[in-house]
């Protein structure tokens, strides 16, 4: 069969086609064309560039040939499925082995890279080529994100993730120093060296607060690690708690405390004593007494006092007390004056309070008496009873008896002569009224005993 071509109007030669305007024609035999690679029209290509080969030869063994190429591209995404979240607990160094399920790949052309990266409390990465599963491994405590990449040779990629939540349920342990007792100095506080507690946790701790109530008040910063330290603590007992936190929001604490012991004595100076004199026509005076200076390190919390001798008498037994005014009997009265401080220590100081009693005592006698002797020259005689009185009470009256009939009463108590046997002659009977201050006063009268009996 010959083959027709055609010298066109563009200037080139071609097959013939029904509708060309021949300007020139030219015919040679056809030659078969055949195909040296590649597959046939029509088969399947693989994924990638086939080259397809053809070759023709004419009867006078000239050979001509041709190719071209055939690209199939891989355009569809692989298929990965990740595990579910995972969930564990911490054991004795903060981290938990974890079995993690494989992921489910598929391609159509085949997976040809499997890689992890995990971000989070855990960071860690796969090696960069081949099939790679996490399988067995340790994570930290917290969440970690495990995120697959899985490609095919054509690079195209999927991802899934899923995550690995490590949960610390462990408690720090803490441990406090002993109890501390120590005493106050001139004020009523002490600076005290408290031990460091010990922490410890499993992940570690990142919080160590105090408290302290009672005696002493006070609280640590609410965050970071705080020791108390050195510190200035007030009398009585504080409690201090200590708490410490790790980054799960688990805590524990423990407490001890401090007391602090006020042995300092309180002061108290008492006025000097006071001398005065009864008020007349009373046994007493009203006087005006000086008030205690007291002090004491860590404050006075009673003053109180006490009245014996001439006065007795005391204060409440509570709160701030001062004699102030007071009406004092006449004698000495020791006015004694007890401080107290919270810590129940005392001190006490005294001062006296003299009222002389310098009013003398009245005394009015009977006027004189005058009678006869009977047949033993004597005269039994009824005497009257003397006036007496004082502004302080009497204590004593006494008589004396002089001239014709020698007599005396008891020196103490009070006597009267009252009916008595006077002797013939003048007699003159002395009394003497005294108060407890020694103030005396006299009065005298005569009794005339007259003879008047002639001799037989």
């Amino acid at each position: 069969e010959d083959c027709v071509q055609i010298w066109t109007a563009a200037g080139a030669w071609n097959d013939l086609p029904p509708t060309s305007t021949l300007r020139y024609v030219l015919e040679y035999p056809c030659i078969p064309v055949v195909r040296t690679a590649g597959p046939a029209s029509g088969a399947s290509f693989p994924v990638g560039v086939t080259t397809v080969s053809h070759s023709a030869t004419d009867g006078s063994g000239n050979t001509s040939s041709c190719n071209f190429t055939v690209t199939v591209v891989d355009n569809i995404v692989p298929t990965i499925s990740c595990p579910a979240n995972i969930t564990g607990t911490v054991g004795a160094a903060c981290t938990a082995s974890i079995v993690t399920p494989n992921p489910t790949t598929a391609d159509n052309c085949g997976a040809t890279l499997l890689t992890w990266a995990m971000t989070g409390t855990t960071i860690a990465t796969s090696p960069a080529t081949g099939i790679n599963n996490v399988g067995t491994y340790t994570f930290n405590n917290g969440v970690t994100t495990v995120t697959y990449t899985v490609r095919d040779a054509a690079n195209n990629s999927a991802t899934c993730s899923f995550t690995v939540t490590i949960t610390d349920t462990a408690l720090p342990t803490i441990s406090c120093p002993a109890n501390i007792i120590t005493t106050t100095g001139a004020t009523c506080n002490a600076s005290v060296v408290t031990p460091n507690p010990t922490t410890a946790d499993n992940c570690g701790v990142n919080r160590l607060t105090w408290a302290m109530t009672g005696a002493t008040i006070a609280t640590s910063a609410a965050t970071g690690i705080n020791n108390v330290g050195t510190y200035t603590f007030n009398s009585g007992v504080t409690t201090v708690t200590y708490t410490v936190r790790d980054a799960a929001g688990n805590i524990a604490t423990c407490f001890f405390t401090v007391t602090v012991t006020d042995a300092t004595l309180p002061t108290i100076t008492c006025p000097a004593n006071i001398t005065n004199t009864v008020t007349a026509g009373t046994c007493s005076r009203s006087i005006s007494t000086t008030n205690p200076t007291t002090a004491d390190n860590c404050g006075v919390t009673r003053l109180t006092w006490a009245m014996t001798g001439a006065t007795t008498a005391t204060s409440a037994a509570t709160g701030i007390n001062n004699v102030g005014t007071y009406t004092f009997s006449a004698g000495i009265t020791t006015v004694t004056y007890t401080v107290l401080d919270a810590a129940n220590n005392t001190a006490t100081c005294s001062f006296t309070v003299t009222v002389t009693d310098n009013i003398i005592p009245t005394i009015s006698c009977q006027a004189n008496a005058a009678t006869t002797a009977g047949v033993a020259c004597t005269a039994s005689v009824a005497t009257t009873n003397p006036t007496t009185a004082d502004n302080c009470g009497v204590t004593r009256l006494t008589w004396a008896m002089t001239g014709a009939t020698v007599a005396t009463s008891a020196v103490t108590g009070i006597n009267n002569v009252g009916t008595y046997i006077f002797n013939t002659g003048i007699t003159t009977v002395t009394y003497t009224v005294q108060d407890a201050a020694g103030n005396s006063g006299t009065c005298s009268y005569t009794v005339t005993v007259n003879d008047t009996s002639l001799p037989t």
